[in-house]
């Protein structure tokens, strides 16, 4: 049996088998290397559940955009997993922030958000061509998200 996980719970699902046209991978990307993730989330159960769902990967979870913003000002990024909502500094606030100083990483962002969004947050990921995935998010969502940032990766941050 294999696992198909969403962001909270776990269900079993009969294992691939070889020719069955279920392909594990639907994306056909081979990965080249790890892709170094941030993940900003004041949730400390999303964002151990994404660490999880990304293993493999080098990924720094954070708690709050504060946090983010100091993370990115340490080391390059190839993917950052931005909640839209969080008390000490918004989703939004963050994109801001990191504009001013790494704009290069901005097309590298994914916001997460679930629940009520305010008018602001909806005009503000209206206006940007950058995913949104609204929780509770199945977790194959985020590796397929991972593995077409891999194949759009334009060279190395570093």
């Amino acid at each position: 049996m294999g696992r198909v996980d969403s962001l909270f719970e776990t269900v079993e699902r009969p294992a691939h088998v070889a020719g069955s046209g279920d392909d594990p991978d639907p994306s056909g990307v081979q990965q080249r290397r790890p892709l170094r993730i941030l993940i900003a989330d004041d949730e400390p159960l999303v964002g151990a559940a994404l660490r999880r769902a990304l293993a493999g990967h080098d990924v720094t979870v954070v708690q709050g955009g504060v946090d983010a913003v100091a993370a990115i000002g340490k080391r390059p990024f190839d993917l950052v997993i931005c909640d839209v909502m969080m008390p000490d500094m918004s989703g939004p606030r963050v994109y801001e922030t990191v504009a001013e100083t790494h704009p290069e990483i901005l097309a590298r962002f994914v916001f997460i958000t679930g629940g009520v969004i305010h008018e602001a947050s909806r005009k503000f990921l209206g206006a940007l061509s950058n995913q949104v995935l609204y929780k509770p998010f199945d977790l194959a969502a985020v590796r397929a998200l991972v593995a077409r940032a891999m194949v759009t990766e334009a060279g190395d941050p570093e």
